[in-house]
């Protein structure tokens, strides 16, 4: 039985049962469980993320792993990016998803972009409470560097899975309200991408959720219900901190329950592709009914999305999903090389809408995107400095195309890490 993990990673309230010391130790136990290698992190926009994402960094990092940092995205597209990149090992989420503001956690995602199985978060605790930390060398210390085009990815990644004419063509009016959370920075953008006529509430990234609580239950959609109703939207759609959730509101402005919606999606995948669905116990009938009609099974797990997404992952199901706004569509992958098994379809957590979400050219989301987690560099003035001696690639051998010289030895001081080139005189 895990004593760190719950049914959805860690979480807890800042201060006493979530704070950096534990984000360092957790980084550390996750990085010597995978053995070095890449390892991505991504946070939420919570206001104590970007101390927990640090830290977890630099626990990663000192167990020899090299961190990619996708700073504030969904849960979803870091995901699709660690089960499309066919090389990382897995991923940290810095998420409390639909909890309120003064939550916040930790979610560790494998190699196939699924949360971890339970074995592997047993192991990662035992790691954890046993102090069995791998350190490593200085020569192996891990590096960090960010990546901005994991929500580039997982609209592109989308857009090949929807029928952006149709959608175009009808241009539906669309109230979105991202809840101040993760879903800013991508859903408006992508409506608008494919013609959906948008009004957005909430969709500013703040971590102390002025316009409503994370989580999108009806008691907290009274402004998006009413907006649908006045402008006469076709539909509104509200999600969690995370955006791992979405739910939704009817064009009479009435809000949809999560077994209705999960039945139309679940409808729509067997239709297509045929097969099974799979979904928790506390799912209302409505899904198998439904599921049953359009020629499908439905097979029931106990209650958490990894489970159904592990599940789903071990019978080749077509859909899966919870009642709560959940719902998760498998994707075909590459296969990692610490995984190297022949199966090559995995799950990650997607939202799916009436109108889904396309590609969204790069720029017109970085305005939104906090200041990124764990920066390998210090500011100094208003210049940016980095210690001076060999990357962690060049320490291993590895070429490096910004490097056309060999380095000398390593001098004191410090040096301009974008130009990297090494100063004439040291610096005091």
């Amino acid at each position: 039985m895990t004593r760190l993990f719950g049914t959805n990673g860690i979480r807890g309230v800042i201060g006493p049962e979530m704070n950096a010391d534990l984000a360092v130790k957790v980084g550390r136990a996750i990085g010597t469980f995978v053995s070095g290698g890449a390892v991505a992190l991504a946070r939420d926009p919570r206001l104590s993320g970007p101390m927990l994402a640090r830290a977890a960094a630099s626990g990663l990092m000192s167990a020899g792993c090299d961190v990619i940092d996708l700073g504030l995205v969904p849960t979803p597209c870091a995901q699709y990016f660690v089960a499309k990149s066919g090389q990382v090992k897995g991923a940290i989420v810095v998420t409390a998803s639909h909890n309120p503001r003064e939550f916040n956690g930790l979610k560790a995602i494998d190699s196939r972009g699924m949360e971890m199985r339970r074995e592997d978060e047993e192991a990662i605790e035992s790691i954890f409470f046993e102090s069995r930390f791998h350190v490593a060398p200085w020569s192996e210390v891990g590096s960090i560097r960010a990546d901005d085009a994991a929500i580039h990815r997982y609209t592109e990644g989308v857009l090949s899975k929807v029928d952006g004419d149709a959608i175009r063509k009808r241009a539906p009016s669309v109230v979105v309200d991202p809840g101040n959370g993760a879903g800013c920075v991508m859903t408006p953008y992508l409506l608008r991408s494919l013609g959906c006529r948008v009004l957005s509430l909430n969709a500013q990234p703040d971590g102390a959720f002025p316009g409503r609580l994370p989580e999108p239950t009806p008691d907290h959609l009274g402004d998006l219900i009413r907006v649908v109703r006045e402008v006469h939207a076709d539909i509104g759609i509200a999600h969690d901190g995370d955006a791992d959730r979405a739910t939704f509101v009817d064009d009479q402005g009435a809000f949809v329950v999560g077994d209705k919606s999960l039945a139309l999606l679940a409808r729509s995948a067997v239709k297509s592709r045929g097969g099974t669905v799979v979904t928790p116990v506390s799912t209302s009938t409505v899904v198998e009914d439904v599921v049953r009609a359009a020629g499908g099974t439905v097979v029931r797990t106990r209650v958490g999305s990894p489970i159904v997404a592990r599940t789903m992952f071990e019978t080749g199901a077509v859909f899966g999903g919870e009642e709560n706004g959940g719902a998760i569509s498998r994707t075909k992958v590459k296969p990692s090389r610490r995984s190297s098994r022949r199966c090559r379809n995995t799950t990650s957590r997607s939202r799916t809408s009436p109108c889904p979400w396309s590609g969204v050219r790069r720029s017109s989301h970085r305005s939104w995107n906090s200041p990124r987690a764990g920066r390998s560099t210090r500011r100094t003035g208003s210049r940016s400095w980095r210690k001076m001696g060999p990357s962690s690639s060049a320490r291993r051998g590895r070429s490096r195309s910004s490097v056309s010289t060999p380095r000398p030895a390593r001098p004191r001081g410090r040096m301009p890490w974008r130009t990297r080139a090494w100063p004439s005189s040291r610096r005091p």
